[in-house]
């Protein structure tokens, strides 16, 4: 709680393979990545709470390779790329809750330059102010099943969620998005969309 790093890793940081289960990440920051937590390489997250973290990039949590969460929770989190969570690799996610984060530019809730999945996530209240995907912002494909969006915002395109490829929605709910200047209050899909 309340740690804060010049460059990565504001709350803890790891080189290798990082298990997170439970626990709590609360008010750190880092100057780029890894508000709350930073993996050099991939993330497991079971049940741990990132809360009013800050970074330039992924202000909860941050990984250089693929991400997996279960029941986490993303609150209040801030950054100029993904607020909540961000990884350049693909992103997994199963329950869990992205509540309230920002992000200056893409991204609110959670960023990828990989593919995600999301599986019973619920998405409120998040945004990304300048650009696209107020909770979500997949840089390929992008799958939801039994996913709620509410109320997320984006300054250009994508209020729900922004997908640079593909997007398959199933049992989704996407209500009171809203993308401010451009197309796609719920979801924007620059591939085909189902």
């Amino acid at each position: 709680v309340s740690n804060t790093a010049g460059s990565e890793a504001g709350g803890a940081g790891a080189f290798g393979h990082a298990m997170l289960e439970g626990g709590l990440f609360e008010a750190n920051s880092a100057g780029i990545e890894g508000g709350g937590f930073l993996a050099e390489t991939s993330l497991a997250i079971t049940g741990t709470r990132f809360i009013s973290n800050t970074a330039r990039k992924g202000g909860g949590a941050f990984a250089e390779l693929a991400v997996t969460a279960v029941n986490a929770l993303f609150e209040d989190n801030a950054a100029t790329f993904a607020g909540g969570l961000g990884s350049e690799d693909n992103v997994t996610l199963t329950g869990g809750q992205f509540l309230s984060n920002t992000a200056a530019l893409e991204g609110g809730g959670v960023a990828s330059d990989g593919a995600i999945l999301a599986t019973g996530t619920l998405f409120q209240g998040n945004q990304a102010l300048a650009r696209d995907g107020g909770a979500i912002y997949s840089a390929d494909a992008l799958s939801l099943t039994g996913v709620v969006l509410i109320a997320n915002l984006a300054g250009r395109s994508g209020g729900g969620a922004l997908a640079l490829s593909e997007a398959e929605l199933s049992d989704t709910i996407l209500q009171s998005n809203i993308a401010v200047s451009q197309w796609g209050g719920g979801l924007m899909a620059r591939g085909s969309a189902k």
